[in-house]
């Protein structure tokens, strides 16, 4: 018969909730692949580097994302998209948006890509998602996509990128426990 001696309190091996680190290295990857805006790059090495530092220093923009520093990784996701809507390169629109401000927000990022984008392409009693898949369409041939980023909101943070790009993107954000994606598909 065997007898297991129960722990005391001070044998008990004690519970530490150590914070996983940071894959500085994906997410720097992740975001060289969106940007090559060096002020954008900087930025987001700091906080790579420093999360809790660069929350503190971007206090107001973290305010209606989360709530604390605590979780490096959340602060650094945030960072992304926040530097790059910031940057001009994501735009982030309701799940409801008009499809007026839809093509007026999707026109700038296409402009800056030298893409052509029309509203007479899209029927107004659709939603983003469908707008997005129609915008892959007219797009495929020149190898461009509309992409997108979770942030488990009712949002759409969206990008224009090479569809190779997104394909990368995608399978980076899973080793990191987040999301990206087609527009499309969201």
């Amino acid at each position: 018969m065997w007898f297991f001696k129960k722990k005391t309190a001070r044998q008990e091996e004690p519970k530490i909730k150590k914070e996983k680190e940071l894959n500085k290295e994906i997410y720097m990857e992740i975001s060289k692949l969106i940007t090559d805006d060096n002020s954008i790059l900087s930025n987001l090495s700091l906080c790579f580097q420093n999360p809790k530092l660069y929350f503190e220093k971007n206090i107001e923009r973290y305010s209606y994302r989360i709530e604390s520093e605590e979780n490096s990784d959340q602060a650094a996701w945030f960072a992304i998209v926040d530097e790059l809507i910031d940057g001009g390169i994501a735009v982030e629109l309701d799940w409801k948006e008009e499809l007026n401000e839809f093509v007026s927000q999707m026109k700038e990022l296409a402009d800056n890509n030298n893409l052509y984008i029309e509203a007479a392409w899209f029927d107004e009693n659709e939603d983003i998602p469908v707008w997005c898949k129609v915008i892959d369409e007219k797009w495929e041939r020149q190898g461009f996509c509309v992409g997108a980023i979770d942030i488990d909101s009712d949002s759409y943070v969206m990008f224009i990128c090479k569809i190779e790009i997104l394909r990368k993107l995608i399978i980076l954000s899973k080793e990191i426990n987040h999301r990206f994606d087609f527009a499309k598909n969201m």
